[in-house]
């Protein structure tokens, strides 16, 4: 089979169009793939949620070359806030999480393995008191097929 697309980019096209595509929740501007790091601290004026590839492992880089490719994305999801709409944001945060736990695209070839919300503090309590910006993150390890 010939290749026409990086496994990176294909995962987050697929992840993209899985969060574009939820009826429980309302974006106010459709998510978007990006190679380029996030910028926690950018100028927002609505919602914005980013997928961006972190890093990859190529099945060369495994003991088995057969492996699937894996890779860790994370989703953010940052907005300027109010503190009355930090619960509906955290929500937001929530839906996408249960929106990309353990999903498998239609073909079989994206699955998504791991799906944690962000370790450190959800949303990121100095970044939300000092410049009323909601910051949070789902990280995912998703694995695309050979």
């Amino acid at each position: 089979m010939t290749l026409t697309i990086s496994p990176a980019d294909e995962a987050c096209q697929v992840i993209v169009a899985r969060i574009n595509s939820g009826g429980e929740y309302s974006l106010a501007l459709d998510a978007r793939y990006s190679r380029t790091e996030i910028d926690y601290l950018e100028e927002l004026d609505r919602l914005r949620v980013d997928v961006v590839a972190v890093n990859e492992t190529q099945p060369n880089d495994q003991l088995d070359a057969n492996e699937n490719s894996s890779h860790k994305i994370q989703v953010v999801i940052r907005s300027k806030t109010t503190s009355k709409d930090v619960q509906d944001l955290a929500l937001i945060v929530r839906q996408v999480f249960l929106r990309l736990d353990n999903f498998n695209s239609s073909d079989r070839r994206v699955c998504v393995w791991e799906c944690d919300i962000e370790e450190k503090e959800t949303p990121v309590k100095s970044l939300l008191n000092d410049a009323n910006l909601f910051v949070s993150a789902v990280n995912l390890r998703v694995e695309v097929v050979r």
